[in-house]
């Protein structure tokens, strides 16, 4: 009995926070929904107001001072207008401004509120706003002001309308008890569905949560002591918001309610157990110890274990939802543990794919070699390698099509046709790329392919050669300038099976440093989505390159600066960078 007590108690204090957080979530939504609506729906009316003023701007017979017939006619059927004002404002700079009342239409005798329209006119004039709603003492109405550019720059058109405040603000509830406001930037309440003292709130609100600061709010506000639930938009014409808000406590009666109907099921159900208990203590305690060996099994983890319970009860939902729990457990640790499998197993061919590179450095008494790669994935498809056979130096750069597992086996069969091709007596360069080509193609059939730029240099004649297979050019560092290697271009590695590749001779001095590179680089983004590019990554390169400093420190040195500026963002791309540079014996 105590069990079941335990139980049901913890359901309680469970299900209440539940029930209280999904409460206030319907309710944050219900009323977001519904003062949305009501603020697109005053948008909308003030967009045909806004509308309907322009056609008295651009209509407007200024030499005789009369709007025409069709317009008259057009406003005077707005049986909701009571005063329609146009005002031309010049000399806005000085500190009183010309205001002339240009029209004035009124379907009754408000000439008394004159003075008072034009001081509001001069006021909004002078301010930045193109749209402002004005409170007035005439019960049921509100005064709209909207500014049209004039001929000068120191001149506008000011258009009033005197409307009654039920046409422009719809503050209808829908049911729900929830007080409504209209509220302008000085937290005045310009319209509200309620009759009641709302401005403390209100101004209290207003001042916490600046409505020039946001232009939706959903949030619990105290007002002292009192929380209320309080939902915001802002309207995209003036500085004033649609609220709604509730207090919390009126939100939560129902809920009152519910504690007390759970409380009332709760008390029931304890003198059920003690009344089950007496007569069949013996059958429920049997399925209870079965339940909590159960339990015990799978928290000792033996997830395998399933609980029979052969009743048709409460007891017997339980052991068929603990054995449904059971199997999906058992289930989440075995695809776990394909999970932690194939990591593992993408670790190893990452560790794999790291022996088909060569070091990151080379020197010798002809040249200097210094790269660097960041795969985007565990697997990448950039690959770059050299080599020295017969006194010739080779040095490739390429890159796979896309990155991952797919590329990286592409690397692979590289690697191993560049093992093949340094057995070949007659090794050049277009051999090289034949070579390539040819293993590449066999075991993709066209589907992937990579592209490359290859280079050769022959230690005993000092002659440069490349290649290119529809790689991005590389840069050499020359005069303080870089400047782009121009070559023959070839099709992709592996896109046809036989190509005849041609090779193109370039000078390069030891002063001079040649730059190879993969699209990765230059598709670099920030934490912005913003790319480095090619203009920005050669700035990088002229600023590290003219230190003058050795091949493998000014590779690690660009490489920090890419690491700056990409602030940890996700690479888009495998990312490989080689500088090549002849030593002053190679000259």
């Amino acid at each position: 009995m105590s069990i079941a007590i335990i139980a049901l108690m913890s359901y309680m204090t469970l299900a209440s926070g539940i029930f209280e957080k999904d409460k206030k979530a319907y309710i944050f939504d219900s009323s977001f929904s519904l003062v949305n609506q009501i603020r697109e729906r005053i948008d909308l009316q003030i967009k045909n107001l806004s509308d309907q003023a322009k056609v008295v701007v651009y209509s407007y017979d200024f030499e005789n001072k009369k709007a025409p017939p069709a317009v008259e006619a057009l406003f005077s059927d707005k049986k909701s207008w009571r005063i329609l004002t146009f005002w031309k404002v010049s000399n806005l700079t000085v500190e009183q401004p010309v205001v002339d009342n240009i029209i004035w239409m009124e379907k009754e005798n408000l000439k008394s509120w004159e003075s008072w329209f034009k001081t509001q006119t001069m006021d909004f004039a002078k301010s930045s706003s193109r749209f402002q709603l004005v409170t007035t003492n005439i019960s049921g109405n509100i005064l709209a002001l909207f500014k049209e550019p004039g001929a000068t720059d120191q001149e506008i058109s000011v258009i009033g309308m005197l409307i009654e405040d039920q046409e422009i603000f719809p503050m209808n509830a829908s049911g729900m008890d929830l007080a409504l406001s209209v509220v302008g930037g000085d937290g005045k309440i310009l319209k509200g569905n309620r009759s009641g003292n709302d401005e403390k709130l209100v101004q209290a609100f207003t001042k916490e949560f600046p409505s020039s600061q946001h232009a939706e709010i959903s949030t619990t506000f105290k007002d002292g002591v009192k929380p209320y639930l309080i939902s915001t938009s802002r309207s995209k014409w003036g500085d004033f918001f649609v609220m709604s808000f509730i207090p919390q406590s009126v939100a939560f009666s129902s809920l009152e309610t519910l504690y007390e109907q759970s409380l009332f099921v709760l008390l029931l159900l304890v003198s059920l157990v003690v009344l089950v208990t007496f007569f069949f203590s013996g059958f429920l305690t049997s399925n209870l110890k079965k339940l909590a060996l159960a339990t015990r099994k799978v928290s000792e983890g033996d997830v395998a274990h399933r609980i029979q319970i052969n009743s048709w009860d409460e007891f017997g939902t339980l052991g068929n939802d603990f054995n449904q729990m059971s199997e999906k457990i058992q289930n989440l640790l075995h695809e776990t543990a394909d999970l932690a499998r194939m990591e593992a197993e993408l670790k190893t061919a990452q560790a794999v794919q790291e022996t088909l590179f060569a070091p990151s450095s080379f020197k010798n008494e002809y040249v200097s070699i210094g790269g660097v790669y960041v795969p985007a994935s565990e697997c990448g498809g950039d690959w770059w390698f050299y080599f020295e056979k017969n006194e010739v130096i080779y040095l490739i750069v390429a890159d796979a099509t896309g990155h991952g597992v797919p590329a990286a086996l592409i690397t692979s069969a590289a690697r191993a046709a560049v093992s093949m091709a340094e057995e070949r007596k007659d090794l050049s360069l277009g051999v090289l790329a034949s070579c390539l080509n040819k293993v590449i193609y066999e075991g993709s059939k066209g589907k992937l392919m990579m592209t490359a730029f290859m280079i050769s240099y022959d230690c005993k004649n000092g002659v440069l050669k490349g290649l290119n297979a529809s790689h991005e050019p590389p840069a050499v560092y020359r005069d303080n300038e870089l400047i782009f290697v121009e070559m023959p271009n070839n099709p992709r590695i592996g896109q046809m099976l036989a190509h005849d590749y041609r090779v193109g001779d370039f000078n390069l001095s030891p002063e001079e440093i040649l730059v190879l590179f993969t699209d990765g680089v230059t598709a670099i983004e920030n934490s912005k989505g913003k790319e480095i590019g090619e203009r920005r990554f050669m700035k990088i390169l002229k600023q590290v390159l003219n230190e003058k400093i050795e091949t493998q420190e000014a590779v690690n040195t660009a490489q920090a600066h890419l690491e700056e500026y990409r602030e940890n963002s996700p690479l888009k791309d495998d990312v490989t960078m080689v500088f090549f540079s002849l030593q002053s014996k190679a000259s």
